[in-house]
């Protein structure tokens, strides 16, 4: 996702996309103004990848300090990229920033 497009206040949508491993529609909201930006991914359900990454792209370039998937915390980040293990079904993520 482009880093405009992650600015503070904005949201951005897919829905259905196609891939090699089924549909993905996923949706990004920022708040990264104060130092947040969250995603809701559905996984496709037929050959879902092991591990499939997503960048949260900071608009300011600040890199990731905490995730949560399903409000859990995870530590499978580096940068702006976080590596999801085995996902299925839909995911609420939430990439945390330094303010």
């Amino acid at each position: 996702m482009p880093r405009p497009r992650l600015g503070a206040s904005k949201r951005t949508e897919v829905s259905g996309a196609p891939t090699k491993f089924g549909p993905v529609s996923f949706s990004y909201e920022s708040h990264a103004d104060r130092g947040e930006i969250l995603a809701d991914v559905t996984a496709p359900a037929r050959r879902a990848p092991r591990e499939p990454m997503t960048r949260f792209r900071h608009p300011d370039g600040k890199p990731i300090r905490a995730v949560e998937v399903n409000g859990k915390a995870v530590t499978t980040f580096t940068g702006e990229t976080l590596t999801l293990s085995a996902p299925s079904g839909a995911l609420k993520i939430r990439a945390l920033y330094a303010k």
